[in-house]
């Protein structure tokens, strides 16, 4: 029987952490296949890369627990992938699933995505555990309010604000917000347009957002998918609605009609409540309007750092504008101008740098392989 020792870490959580190492003799097989599709390397891509050393059977007996490779093969594999050979020698963290929001994009896609973001949350969790960073204890003060409605997902954005004591006032940066109250912010380029992020909890206890930064370029499109991927984390959809149908309500200059409610709307709805409350954008548009002005949304724009279209989204969600109007803004106005050039800008950039700012400071204090954890 092998001992395997066990280092005893305090750092991102309020417990120390555990984490179980094989012996150096002993790599962990699906290690080196999440290394690999990290890369969207097929076995052949891979020993092509390290130049012939080996073969496509060699890996795949390795990949399978066969046998063990060699040192020098090890090390082949860990350069191609962009890991340190550390890297195969430990178990992973346990983490909820990454949900992927789209249908576009093969299964391998997908696959390659998930084992990049989980080499990439690793490593920015061993950042942390270098230097014995204490985050904030993740508390979701709305586990037991349930979000079945449109007027449910404002109800909880209400809920939460006076919770995290921030009132009805513009969110300063939700990107600091967000690691204040123990949620880790990562932003890295994803190869997939129609993914602007995405979300999981490691550990059962340290939720975690991705951030496309391939997708979302603006400050205000990082602060909507933030606060939408953060729904996902918080909200619960146990009581959704199965069979609901579409609602239309009368409105003064034509009808306003509101989809059925699922996940997906709802977490929208819940961004855009988080960005501006219904009562200050009631305040800025009035209860309702024949039509919008584009001066007076660029001024609330560069205010709450929402973009236009989640604000022509809300004003609509709130029943401010008609269905026509809400049309006519889209089709018009913000398809022809999807990145909304000339339209103001939120003025405090959104930056996920805390990663990179953990591998300056492992840099200057010469701690060992700091460019490859």
């Amino acid at each position: 029987m092998i001992n395997t020792p066990k280092i005893l870490l305090f750092c991102t959580y309020k417990c120390p952490i555990i984490c179980t190492f094989v012996s150096m003799n002993e790599v962990i097989p699906y290690r080196l296949k999440t290394a690999r599709q990290s890369q969207g390397l097929s076995m052949d891509k891979l020993v092509s890369k390290m130049g012939g050393i080996v073969s496509k059977m060699y890996i795949s007996e390795i990949e399978r627990g066969v046998y063990n490779p060699s040192q020098e093969a090890l090390a082949a594999i860990a350069q191609v992938c962009g890991v340190p050979v550390s890297y195969f020698y430990k178990q992973d963290y346990a983490d909820s699933g990454f949900c992927f929001r789209t249908k576009n994009g093969t299964s391998s896609q997908h696959e390659q995505i998930k084992a990049k973001l989980k080499i990439e949350i690793e490593r920015y969790l061993e950042q942390e555990e270098t230097f014995v960073i204490e985050r904030t204890e993740f508390v979701n003060p709305l586990k037991d309010f349930p979000v079945s409605s449109y007027d449910d997902a404002d109800e909880a954005a209400v809920m939460l604000r006076k919770c995290w004591e921030i009132g009805s006032q513009p969110i300063h940066s939700v990107y600091e917000l967000l690691q204040e109250k123990g949620v880790v912010v990562i932003e890295i380029p994803i190869d997939c347009k129609e993914l602007d992020g995405t979300s999981t909890i490691v550990n059962n206890e340290v939720p975690v957002i991705i951030i496309n930064s391939e997708k979302n370029v603006t400050n205000e499109r990082k602060r909507f998918t933030a606060l939408h991927e953060l729904g996902h984390l918080m909200l619960d959809f146990t009581q959704l609605p199965k069979d609901a149908e579409p609602i239309m309500v009368e409105h003064p200059f034509g009808d306003v009609t509101f989809k059925t409610p699922d996940d997906e709307r709802l977490c929208n709805h819940f961004a855009d409540a988080m960005l501006i409350q219904k009562e200050s954008i009631r305040r800025r548009l009035g209860n309702s309007r024949k039509d919008l002005t584009l001066p007076e949304l660029i001024s609330i724009k560069n205010m709450y750092g929402i973009s236009i279209a989640s604000l022509v989204h809300r004003a609509h969600d709130l029943a401010i504008i008609s269905d026509r109007i809400y049309d006519k803004w889209y089709d018009d106005m913000i398809k022809p101008n999807y990145m909304e050039k000339g339209w103001g800008c939120y003025p405090i950039n959104e930056v996920a740098d805390r990663q990179e700012l953990l591998a300056e400071r492992m840099k200057i204090e010469n701690i060992a392989n700091y460019d490859r954890l």
